[in-house]
């Protein structure tokens, strides 16, 4: 019973300590998901140079490795999460910091303004 307790607190140090260097940045954006997807991978392909390892529409994710400029692989994730107009872009970089992240989101917004247009206005909220 105490060598099963022992190895339950190691497990539960070691996935507590695991991906304590990953970081998350979000960002909200105004275009709908199916409207967007085709823009995210195009973005990670070809503008990031990023090798799409999985992706799946449905569940909205996109796995991809990025290579830096000294030859490093940096393992990313994108996730598209929420529907119409309430959608956040969640984007992971494993090992770097947040400011990387948010500099991939700028780019990735720039890119959707461009190729999308500006996402249409909110309709005003109606008075009681």
């Amino acid at each position: 019973m105490r060598s099963l307790f022992t190895v339950a607190v190691a497990l539960g140090t070691l996935l507590s300590t695991a991906g304590g260097a990953d970081a998350r940045s979000e960002r909200r954006v105004a275009f709908a998901p199916e409207e967007m997807w085709s823009t995210v991978i195009r973005f990670l392909k070809v503008d990031e140079r990023a090798e799409i390892r999985d992706k799946d529409t449905d569940a909205g994710y996109v796995l991809f490795d990025r290579t830096e400029s000294d030859g490093e692989i940096v393992q990313g994730a994108l996730e598209i999460i929420g529907k119409d107009d309430q959608v956040r872009v969640v984007i992971s970089l494993k090992d770097r910091p947040s400011y990387e992240e948010a500099l991939l989101l700028t780019r990735l917004e720039r890119k959707l303004r461009a190729e999308l247009g500006s996402p249409a206005p909110r309709p005003p909220a109606d008075a009681p």
